[in-house]
This record gives C-alpha cells, structure tokens and sequence, in this order.
C-alpha cells in the first residue's frame, strides 16, 4: 500500500501564539503572587485593529489560511502524492488550538449583550440538533472501522479485499 510523502510543517503563526502564551504564563504567574501587575493578554501581533473591527481581529495574530491552504494540499493528493496521517493531525492541531485561543479572546473582549446571544444560540443549536449522539455515534463508528480488516491493494495499486 502506499504512503504519502510529508508536505506539514509547524507553522510560524501557531509556534508564535504558543511562544507568546508561554511568557504570558510567567507574567500571569507573578500577577497572581503580586509581583508584578496584571497584563492584558493582546497578542503583540494583533497590529493596529480595533477591537471594534470584529470580522478583522483574527489578522495577523491567528490568521489560519495558509495552514489551511497546507491542509487541503495534504488531503488533495492520492497515495505518495497525498500528505500523510501524521501531517493532517499536525495541521488539525495547530488550526484547532489558534482557533480556540482565538475564539477565547473575542468572548473576552465581547459586551455582556453579544455573550449572552452567543451562548443562546449554541445551547439551542445543541439542544435542537442532538449533536450529542452523534458524537458519540462518530467515536464509535471510529473504533469499529479500525477493527475491519485491513484492506489489500490489486495489482493497480487500487482497493482490494480484505487480506
């Protein structure tokens, strides 16, 4: 069976939030003990957008587009041309993490008003959907693929049987 060839890497906006979230830690760290007074926690590379500017608070400090770009590349190839398992979870990862910090921040920084439709709507969307079980139903259904023999290749490299 082939394998695809690695096309990830750690990208600077990801290894950048991380490395500022770390010194923040330790600054936070001493706020909490007294030491120092407390900082608030804009990122250095948020530039010149207002916190007003909603649909812009995401440039540059989480912009996401060119691991996504990375992403879809992995995922667009097919077997030594597609990028491989270990490339998709690294990339899922760093999107993801920037994703939640950034999310975070703009609830931060949101009015009590904007907080509390957010939260209506999600709940209701939740509730409504039954997300839940599926859920649960796409764990499961994970495991039980993983257990289904593997499958071989014929003699085009395309699907076979199962060996």
């Amino acid at each position: 069976m082939a394998r695809g060839t690695t096309k990830a890497k750690v990208h600077p906006v990801f290894k950048d939030r991380l490395a500022e979230l770390q010194d923040n830690a330790g600054a936070l760290s001493k706020d909490i003990l007294a030491e120092e007074q407390r900082i608030w926690q804009i990122p250095e590379k948020m530039g010149p957008t207002r916190l007003t500017q909603v649909p812009r608070l995401h440039v540059p400090a989480w912009e996401r587009e060119v691991i996504s770009e990375n992403y879809v590349d992995c995922m667009s190839g097919v077997d030594d041309k597609a990028g491989t398992v270990g490339d998709v979870i690294s990339l899922k990862q760093q999107m993801d993490y920037n994703a939640a910090e950034e999310r975070a921040f703009r609830l931060r920084h949101a009015t009590i008003t904007r907080c509390i439709v957010l939260q209506h709507g999600r709940r209701d969307g939740h509730y409504q959907t039954n997300v839940f079980p599926f859920v649960v139903k796409q764990a499961n259904d994970a495991i039980a693929q993983g257990a289904q023999a593997p499958m071989s290749t014929d003699a085009s490299g395309g699907p076979g049987t199962p060996s």
